[in-house]
């Protein structure tokens, strides 16, 4: 899916004129960073990479602290 993404991008800048559509579409391209951030989580979820938080008791205790 990324490889047709930036083929289009390329051709939509090679266009004469005033054609670049994606540029109009994505200027910030956030559908490639959306797309790595979902397989991102797809992929934490399906190997069991989430992180585990220990000492929880003791953030608890700053927490107090601090105000």
């Amino acid at each position: 899916m990324m490889t047709i993404y930036g083929l289009s991008r390329s051709i939509s800048k090679r266009l004469p004129g005033k054609f670049d559509i994606m540029e109009k579409i994505d200027p910030y391209r956030r559908i490639p960073i959306m797309v790595a951030y979902t397989w991102g989580l797809i992929s934490m979820g399906l190997f069991g990479l989430w992180p585990i938080v220990e000492g929880r008791e003791n953030l608890e205790a700053l927490r107090d602290d601090n105000g």
